[in-house]
Protein backbone atom coordinates (compact mmCIF):
# COMPACT_ATOMS: atom_id res chain seq x y z
CA UNK A 1 0.00 0.00 0.00
CA UNK A 2 1.02 3.57 -0.51
CA UNK A 3 1.46 6.19 1.80
CA UNK A 4 -1.83 8.06 2.56
CA UNK A 5 -2.22 11.55 4.93
CA UNK A 6 -5.67 12.74 6.75
CA UNK A 7 -5.03 15.45 8.85
CA UNK A 8 -8.10 16.20 11.23
CA UNK A 9 -7.91 19.71 13.52
CA UNK A 10 -10.30 18.38 16.32
CA UNK A 11 -11.47 21.05 18.82
CA UNK A 12 -12.81 20.25 22.38
CA UNK A 13 -16.08 21.32 22.93
CA UNK A 14 -15.30 23.69 25.46
CA UNK A 15 -18.18 26.37 26.58
CA UNK A 16 -17.89 29.88 26.54
CA UNK A 17 -15.32 30.67 29.57
CA UNK A 18 -18.09 32.73 31.73
CA UNK A 19 -20.06 29.99 32.04
CA UNK A 20 -17.42 27.60 33.19
CA UNK A 21 -17.10 27.08 37.00
CA UNK A 22 -13.80 26.50 36.83
CA UNK A 23 -13.04 29.43 35.09
CA UNK A 24 -15.25 31.62 37.12
CA UNK A 25 -14.14 30.72 40.47
CA UNK A 26 -10.02 31.04 38.91
CA UNK A 27 -11.58 34.72 37.75
CA UNK A 28 -12.86 35.30 41.19
CA UNK A 29 -9.91 34.36 42.81
CA UNK A 30 -7.30 36.57 40.58
CA UNK A 31 -9.04 39.43 41.01
CA UNK A 32 -9.28 38.82 45.10
CA UNK A 33 -5.26 38.02 44.71
CA UNK A 34 -5.25 41.67 43.01
CA UNK A 35 -7.13 43.94 45.54
CA UNK A 36 -5.53 42.06 47.98
CA UNK A 37 -2.45 42.95 46.68
CA UNK A 38 -3.56 47.05 45.81
CA UNK A 39 -4.77 47.17 48.94
CA UNK A 40 -1.62 46.26 51.14
CA UNK A 41 1.38 47.47 48.94
CA UNK A 42 -0.59 50.36 47.95
CA UNK A 43 -3.38 51.78 50.30
CA UNK A 44 -1.38 50.19 53.27
CA UNK A 45 -4.36 47.84 54.70
CA UNK A 46 -2.86 45.88 57.50
CA UNK A 47 -0.43 42.22 56.69
CA UNK A 48 -3.17 40.42 58.47
CA UNK A 49 -6.10 41.74 56.59
CA UNK A 50 -4.29 40.86 53.43
CA UNK A 51 -3.86 37.63 54.38
CA UNK A 52 -7.51 36.74 54.63
CA UNK A 53 -7.80 38.05 50.96
CA UNK A 54 -5.11 35.83 49.86
CA UNK A 55 -6.56 32.96 52.11
CA UNK A 56 -9.74 33.46 50.55
CA UNK A 57 -8.37 33.68 47.07
CA UNK A 58 -6.36 30.17 47.53
CA UNK A 59 -9.60 28.65 48.79
CA UNK A 60 -11.67 29.90 46.17
CA UNK A 61 -8.99 29.21 43.33
CA UNK A 62 -8.56 26.23 44.46
CA UNK A 63 -11.24 24.42 45.04
CA UNK A 64 -11.49 22.36 41.91
CA UNK A 65 -8.19 21.59 41.21
CA UNK A 66 -7.27 20.62 44.87
CA UNK A 67 -10.61 17.93 44.36
CA UNK A 68 -9.56 16.69 41.49
CA UNK A 69 -5.71 16.21 42.98
CA UNK A 70 -6.83 14.87 46.34
CA UNK A 71 -8.77 12.50 44.02
CA UNK A 72 -5.97 11.75 42.11
CA UNK A 73 -3.77 10.93 45.43
CA UNK A 74 -6.46 8.32 46.95
CA UNK A 75 -5.55 6.23 43.90
CA UNK A 76 -2.22 6.55 44.03
CA UNK A 77 -1.67 8.45 40.65
CA UNK A 78 -0.57 12.06 41.57
CA UNK A 79 -0.62 14.56 38.90
CA UNK A 80 0.24 18.38 38.67
CA UNK A 81 -3.08 18.84 40.52
CA UNK A 82 -1.47 17.19 43.42
CA UNK A 83 1.44 18.96 43.18
CA UNK A 84 -0.25 22.24 43.16
CA UNK A 85 -1.99 21.25 46.41
CA UNK A 86 1.05 20.26 48.01
CA UNK A 87 2.79 23.40 46.94
CA UNK A 88 0.11 25.63 48.31
CA UNK A 89 0.21 23.69 51.44
CA UNK A 90 3.11 24.52 51.74
CA UNK A 91 3.92 27.73 51.15
CA UNK A 92 1.03 28.63 53.85
CA UNK A 93 2.61 26.69 56.35
CA UNK A 94 5.37 28.56 55.95
CA UNK A 95 3.41 31.84 56.26
CA UNK A 96 3.90 32.61 52.55
CA UNK A 97 -0.38 33.52 51.91
CA UNK A 98 0.52 35.72 49.00
CA UNK A 99 2.60 32.64 46.85
CA UNK A 100 -0.02 30.61 47.78
CA UNK A 101 -3.11 32.11 46.28
CA UNK A 102 -0.66 33.21 43.14
CA UNK A 103 0.65 29.46 43.22
CA UNK A 104 -2.70 28.40 42.91
CA UNK A 105 -3.94 30.74 40.13
CA UNK A 106 -1.23 30.19 38.04
CA UNK A 107 -1.83 26.19 38.00
CA UNK A 108 -4.52 26.40 37.73
CA UNK A 109 -5.13 28.44 34.72
CA UNK A 110 -2.36 27.21 32.75
CA UNK A 111 -4.58 23.78 32.91
CA UNK A 112 -7.67 25.16 32.12
CA UNK A 113 -6.26 27.13 29.17
CA UNK A 114 -5.14 23.60 27.57
CA UNK A 115 -8.59 23.28 26.39
CA UNK A 116 -9.14 26.08 24.61
CA UNK A 117 -6.62 24.89 22.41
CA UNK A 118 -7.26 23.17 19.17
CA UNK A 119 -5.87 19.51 18.88
CA UNK A 120 -4.71 17.95 15.66
CA UNK A 121 -4.96 14.44 14.59
CA UNK A 122 -3.19 13.03 11.88
CA UNK A 123 -4.01 9.39 10.26
CA UNK A 124 -0.89 8.38 8.26
CA UNK A 125 -1.48 4.53 6.49
CA UNK A 126 1.69 2.72 5.18
CA UNK A 127 3.18 0.01 4.21
CA UNK A 128 4.61 -2.39 6.70
CA UNK A 129 8.05 -1.77 6.12
CA UNK A 130 8.06 1.81 6.35
CA UNK A 131 6.25 1.62 10.26
CA UNK A 132 9.29 2.31 12.51
CA UNK A 133 10.80 5.08 10.18
CA UNK A 134 7.54 7.25 10.16
CA UNK A 135 7.39 6.63 13.79
CA UNK A 136 10.48 7.67 14.75
CA UNK A 137 10.61 10.67 12.14
CA UNK A 138 7.38 11.58 13.76
CA UNK A 139 8.33 11.40 17.34
CA UNK A 140 11.24 13.30 17.05
CA UNK A 141 9.63 15.91 15.00
CA UNK A 142 7.19 16.47 17.41
CA UNK A 143 9.31 16.07 20.75
CA UNK A 144 9.26 19.48 22.70
CA UNK A 145 9.18 17.80 25.96
CA UNK A 146 5.95 19.53 27.00
CA UNK A 147 2.70 18.87 27.14
CA UNK A 148 0.68 17.68 24.34
CA UNK A 149 3.48 16.73 22.14
CA UNK A 150 1.15 14.05 21.03
CA UNK A 151 0.83 9.77 20.65
CA UNK A 152 1.62 7.99 18.33
CA UNK A 153 -0.36 4.36 17.62
CA UNK A 154 -0.08 1.65 15.06
CA UNK A 155 -2.48 -0.46 14.20
CA UNK A 156 -3.08 -2.99 11.03
CA UNK A 157 -5.50 -2.12 8.50
CA UNK A 158 -7.71 -4.69 7.49
CA UNK A 159 -9.59 -3.71 4.77
CA UNK A 160 -9.70 -0.18 3.18
CA UNK A 161 -12.15 0.37 0.69
CA UNK A 162 -12.83 3.81 -1.42
CA UNK A 163 -16.52 4.32 -1.42
CA UNK A 164 -17.54 6.24 -4.49
CA UNK A 165 -15.29 3.71 -6.72
CA UNK A 166 -15.82 0.88 -4.74
CA UNK A 167 -12.14 0.20 -4.83
CA UNK A 168 -10.62 -2.46 -2.61
CA UNK A 169 -7.64 -2.70 -0.83
CA UNK A 170 -4.01 -0.66 -2.15
CA UNK A 171 -6.37 1.24 -5.05
CA UNK A 172 -8.62 2.57 -2.41
CA UNK A 173 -5.57 4.34 -0.87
Amino acid sequence: MEADLKKEEKVKRVGVWWREPRILTLSASGFIILTAFVLEHIFGISHEAAIILYGTATLIGGYYPAKMGLAALKTLTPNIRTLMVAGAVGAIALGFWEEAALLVLIYSFGEDLIDYIPKVRIEIMLKDEMVDLVVETISKGAHTGNPGDGKVFVYDIEKAVRIKTFEHGEEAI
